[in-house]
């Protein structure tokens, strides 16, 4: 079984995590992270698991993929949010670094 939820730990999205909302998903109503889904899955039945991405504290935790048992498209591998190839989303991530850094 596979899990994806968004992780609020990620360093752009803490700022949603003090305000106790995400005003750009506002029908993200659990502000999930790496520790809260830990707990979560602490309190069930389920002993085998495993986190593949995710934020510990200010760390990225990375583990490859076996993607010859099932593609999962909505990964930093696969998503195309997370490519940055053509002069458009080049310069459309520049400036949304920059607007994260300045905030």
């Amino acid at each position: 079984m596979r899990i994806g939820v968004p992780d609020y730990n990620n360093l752009k999205d803490r700022p949603c995590l003090q305000k106790g909302k995400d005003s750009q998903y506002p029908a993200h109503i659990a502000l999930t992270s790496y520790i809260f889904t830990k707990a979560i899955i602490s309190e069930t039945l389920f002993r085998r698991y495993k986190f593949y991405h995710y934020w510990d504290k200010d760390e990225f935790g990375r583990e490859s993929i076996d993607y010859s048992v099932g593609m999962v498209k909505r990964t930093p591998d696969n998503d195309l949010r997370n490519k940055r190839t053509g002069i458009v989303r080049k310069l459309n991530g520049i400036f949304k670094d920059l607007k994260f850094k300045v905030s």
